[in-house]
């Protein structure tokens, strides 16, 4: 009986040895790449005017009914963010002249002691609740130079950035940015003004996605 049980042991500890040991398994995973990259849509105004008025005559508006005697008449100008996100909005600006007019380039310059066709041309920017112009924008007016000035200057020793922000189309917040030239000139100059002295400007702007609110 004995035999038997020790030869019983030792067929059980052969068939535990002979048990397979099974190799260790390795499985990939990879993640497809992509990006969701916004699509900047704007409305901008299909025209842009200003008129110089020196001598503060009555001035009719495109719209056949606005009548204006200011010395710089230019109707404000609108752009739409159509765009699904919200913006930042840069803008380059810089005064475009003819004829023999100047513009001022300090804002302590008094012009109404001047006889020379001097302009103080101003820019005045921001956020509006109609596209339709008439809603003025009511930000800090500008000094607009014959320079080159931005609102934001990202390379400058001290940047200050004074860009305007956008709401996305989506948003109840405002989504249309107001632009309005104003000023003034002097009104009685050595030589008198003529239709060739003119002045206006040129805006580049620059449109930035920032991230939805909530993000």
């Amino acid at each position: 009986m004995k035999k038997f049980f020790s030869a019983l042991m030792a067929m059980s500890m052969a068939m535990a040895l002979a048990i397979p040991a099974f190799a260790s398994q390795t499985e990939t995973l990879e993640y497809e790449a992509s990006t969701q990259a916004p699509t900047i849509n704007i409305e901008m105004p299909s025209a842009a005017s200003v008129i110089l008025n020196p001598y503060k005559m009555e001035v009719t508006l495109s719209d056949g009914k606005t009548k204006l005697s200011d010395q710089i008449v230019s109707p404000t100008a609108c752009i739409k963010n159509t765009s699904d996100i919200g913006l930042k909005v840069n803008v380059t600006y810089s005064a475009v002249v003819g004829g023999d007019v100047q513009v001022v380039s300090d804002t302590k310059t008094d012009i109404t002691k001047s006889t020379d066709k001097l302009v103080k041309l101003e820019l005045t920017l921001g956020t509006v609740t109609k596209g339709d112009g008439s809603v003025a924008p009511t930000g800090t007016a500008l000094l607009v130079t014959d320079s080159e000035q931005s609102l934001y200057d990202a390379t400058a020793t001290k940047p200050t950035d004074n860009r305007i922000s956008l709401a996305a189309a989506s948003d109840k917040a405002p989504n249309y940015l107001g632009i309005k030239l104003s000023g003034a000139a002097v009104a009685q100059p050595t030589e008198p003004w003529t239709e060739n002295d003119t002045v206006g400007a040129t805006l580049v702007f620059e449109f930035t996605p920032v991230a939805n609110a909530g993000a």
